[in-house]
């Protein structure tokens, strides 16, 4: 159960989403890499635990809270959106230098919340899908299907960040940045639209 866990885990986790962005953007930056990774796996490893012991079957029936999250999800989303797609517009190159870091592990804690918990794709993901899964085993089955699913988790997010970190003194010029803000940006509008389309 724990292997198995662990696959469907990473099978849902590995689609280019806003968290995965954001991961990525931190890594490539070189900001508190570890933390990033760690914050944000955390974040997703407290929703596999919730949908494990049931929490996510009894959110979805509670629509006023199915209306709040995807609202203040959406709104994040495309706030952040813009303001990426904002930077493309300056020049500014990849800072690599530790000392000239301008992003707060406080900040990236606040992000790394949003990204997880006010983007009802990822609560879907773990919640809603891992918890119904686990259901359907004894007790002890489950534990250890959670258990690998929250492992996948921890390994996408450290690999994804410091992969990311390798590849960075490639990305110097501003034209690289200016991409990656581009893909960042459309990945949060799509997703924050397709949010809107569910309220409509």
């Amino acid at each position: 159960m724990f292997i198995k866990g662990f696959a469907i885990g990473l099978s849902l986790i590995l689609a280019i989403g806003p968290q995965n962005t954001f991961v990525i953007r931190q890594g490539l930056k070189r900001e508190f890499i570890f933390f990033t990774a760690f914050a944000v796996a955390i974040c997703d490893g407290a929703l596999i635990a919730a949908g494990v012991l049931g929490v996510g079957q009894f959110v979805t029936k509670i629509e006023w809270l199915k209306l709040i999250l995807t609202i203040g999800g959406m709104s994040f989303l495309a706030i952040y959106g813009v303001m990426a797609l904002i930077r493309i517009f300056r020049d500014n190159k990849l800072k690599v230098s530790v000392t000239k870091q301008k992003t707060s592990p406080q900040k990236i804690l606040v992000q790394s919340i949003s990204f997880s918990w006010l983007n009802p794709h990822a609560i879907l993901d773990t919640l809603v899908i891992i918890g119904s899964i686990s259901a359907q085993y004894s007790m002890s089955d489950s534990f250890n299907f959670g258990l690998g699913a929250i492992l996948s988790s921890f390994v996408w997010f450290f690999m994804l960040a410091f992969v990311a970190k390798t590849l960075s003194k490639y990305l110097q010029k501003p034209i690289t940045w200016k991409i990656i803000d581009f893909f960042v940006g459309v990945v949060c509008l799509r997703v924050a639209y397709s949010l809107l389309l569910e309220l409509i």
